[in-house]
């Protein structure tokens, strides 16, 4: 089940074995992890071990509301089929973790089998990178019949996307890879070079969300080292927030000069304070339910792309949505009955793996193994965390 896990995480998302333009390998593979999963969790002799928890609520009803919106707006037929979509991305990886992490020993072998997965990526994006053209996943595509990846390019340079839809998703994918390297079992050499290892794939991504969540974790690396006890970190935390929000509100910046401050390019950050503008004034109009997959208002020469998770989900499916998933991310903090110390540790890396990619969709829209990803951290952190409710 790990590699079936790492496989729909990193196999090249440009190749599929049916013939519909929604299904590609890894979710191919996500469904056959999901009916696997379903049956190892309710069928498997230590099946107390998982317990239905508030999180599993949440997280189911956070997929009904996401198939009630798009009825609601669109009624039965393709855009149905587009929600269904990342329903089971996310679903089936948070069945996936819950499934397989009941310890730190079932979380020890996600997290070697993710590692693993982020090498075999940072090894292929080396490949385009030295071609200088997406090449790897490309040959998967034309293999079965696919549409190509674009190359991209930024700074002169090739934007490294590796195995998967966009560089964004990759460099997220190698940033979240330091959040599982450092829990895990590995030597304290084997962690330094792993993590160094991921920040690297996330710069090759040329991207600054990953680049941003890379920072953020180390971040939070210094400050376990700082603060011991793990209550005073997030004081701490609070804290730094609270003064960073202040400095801002002194410098006098807009929404549009912060953006332009923390991306690449000036006009990325003009560009995304113009999505939000247009965007918002179009929740405005159904902001519970969303307005589903119709087209939204904006200038003729401005493209339908939605440059932020949230929201995206805001406007897709309403507020009611961001609300339940908010919810289940919050709940899973929760869960704090661990076995031992280095499960309450892993518990907290993976808390920090979700609030950060969390955070990145603020600025990006995360899609496709994104939301793979934040169902493998959320089912591992609640895995870890409800272990002792079955002593």
């Amino acid at each position: 089940m790990n590699t079936l896990l790492s496989i729909s995480l990193f196999f090249p998302s440009a190749m599929k074995l049916i013939d519909s333009p929604l299904i590609n390998v890894n979710r191919l593979v996500i469904i056959i992890l999901s009916v696997i999963s379903v049956t190892y969790f309710f069928q498997t002799p230590d099946r107390t071990a998982r317990k239905i928890v508030i999180t599993d609520i949440f997280v189911t009803l956070f997929a009904i509301i996401l198939f009630y919106s798009t009825i609601l707006n669109d009624g039965i037929g393709k855009p149905l089929a587009s929600t269904a979509i990342p329903v089971l991305e996310f679903c089936g990886a948070y069945i996936a973790a819950r499934a397989l992490v009941v310890d730190q020993a079932g979380f020890d072998r996600v997290a070697r089998a993710y590692v693993a997965g982020c090498l075999a990526a940072i090894a292929c994006a080396l490949i385009d990178l030295a071609i200088g053209s997406v090449v790897v996943n490309n040959i998967f595509a034309s293999a079965t019949g696919n549409i190509p990846i674009p190359s991209t390019y930024r700074l002169g340079l090739l934007r490294a996307s590796s195995t998967q839809e966009h560089a964004i998703l990759f460099g997220c994918m190698c940033s979240l890879g330091i959040c599982f390297v450092q829990p895990a079992t590995f030597s304290w050499q084997d962690k330094l070079l792993l993590s160094l290892l991921m920040i690297f794939g996330a710069i090759l991504s040329l991207s600054a969300a990953p680049i941003i969540a890379s920072t953020l974790i180390f971040s939070w690396f210094c400050l376990r080292i700082i603060v011991k006890k793990a209550a005073y970190r997030v004081f701490a935390l609070i804290f730094i927030g609270l003064t960073s929000t202040t400095f801002l509100i002194i410098l006098d910046l807009d929404l549009s000069q912060f953006l332009s401050m923390v991306t690449f390019e000036n006009s990325s950050g003009t560009f995304r304070f113009l999505i939000w503008r247009y965007v918002i004034a179009e929740i405005e109009f159904s902001p519970w339910t969303g307005i589903g997959y119709r087209d939204w208002s904006r200038p003729n020469d401005m493209p339908d792309s939605v440059d932020s998770l949230w929201l995206f989900l805001t406007m897709r499916y309403g507020l009611i949505a961001i609300l339940i998933l908010v919810l289940a991310m919050v709940s899973a903090f929760f869960h704090r009955r661990f076995i031992n110390i280095l499960a309450a540790n892993s518990a907290e890396w993976m808390t920090v793996g979700l609030w950060t990619l969390a955070f990145c969709g603020l600025t990006v829209h995360l899609w496709g193994s994104a939301w793979m990803m934040f169902g493998v951290l959320m089912g591992c952190r609640v895995g870890l965390g409800t272990y002792e409710h079955d002593k």
